[in-house]
């Protein structure tokens, strides 16, 4: 099937559309208000350019295996990947075809098929996360989304990423991103404590401290933040933990002169 550049189309359409409902645009109101109802509209629009048919009916005639053809097609092509494709790709019988994408070098390509697979309820691409975050090779945009798309899994994958700690400072940091979102597990707590006490990112421990919401953090933290040479965002990571574990009100502390508070308060 031709490549038809259906980002253009719509840009188009959208054109066409704002200058026959300029009466609807006032002048202070925010055009994005009517994003849904252009895009529905346009999905349900004969195109030339398709043969007469909508943007919805010409991707959803589309057996599961040429879509995910077509995916990959618009990406050699280097065309925009339409919307109504992914919209396609997103139906339960392409879930399978999604699998074969994991193994993409486009990073494009490989977001898009976990990310379909896993608002499709799908556990298919998690091996593959796990991959992807613990592989020195990996990027750190794509650590970054492993992480984030296995914190939705954290309980699933625990006992996998916890057989990989104490290997090394910088893998036990990648398993804390994740498995601070599964409570309640001693060997998850002494990690973020182990990291915490290591002082490679007391900010982001004490944090994460915080959030796995285990009071027996608390006589770490508040040794912590009597130290004369925490910063203001350590300050502030250490007295939100605290009070989240239930501790005390931390009075203010002046951080006038702290680069990064002149920075957050716009400070010259």
């Amino acid at each position: 099937m031709a490549i038809i550049d259906f980002d253009k189309n719509y840009n188009d359409f959208v054109r066409h559309w704002a200058k026959k409902n300029a009466g609807r645009l006032k002048k202070d109101e925010d055009p994005s208000v009517y994003a849904g109802e252009i895009y529905e509209e346009w999905l349900d629009t004969p195109l030339n350019e398709a043969g007469g048919l909508t943007p919805k009916q010409y991707f959803d005639r589309l057996a599961p295996r040429e879509a995910a053809q077509m995916l990959q097609e618009y990406k050699e092509a280097e065309t925009g990947i339409p919307f109504p494709l992914i919209d396609r790709l997103a139906a339960s019988d392409c879930l399978p075809e999604l699998l074969p994408l994991l193994d993409s070098a486009d990073e494009e390509v490989f977001t898009i098929a976990v990310n379909l697979l896993e608002e499709g309820g799908s556990s298919a691409h998690i091996e593959k996360m796990i991959e992807e975050l613990l592989d020195p090779a990996s990027g750190e945009d794509t650590r970054s989304f492993a992480a984030e798309i296995l914190a939705n899994h954290a309980d699933e994958v625990k006992e996998k990423l916890l057989s990989r700690a104490g290997k090394s400072e910088e893998t036990d940091m990648l398993l804390a991103d994740v498995l601070v979102y599964s409570k309640g597990d001693d060997r998850i707590y002494q990690l973020l404590v182990r990291l915490f006490l290591s002082g490679l990112n007391n900010a982001l421990y004490a944090g994460y401290l915080g959030m796995y919401e285990d009071e027996r953090a608390l006589p770490l933290l508040k040794e912590r933040i009597e130290s004369p040479d925490i910063g203001y965002v350590e300050f502030m990571e250490l007295r939100n933990a605290i009070e989240r574990l239930g501790g005390d009100p931390i009075e203010d502390r002046d951080f006038h002169s702290d680069p990064d508070y002149k920075i957050m308060k716009h400070i010259k």
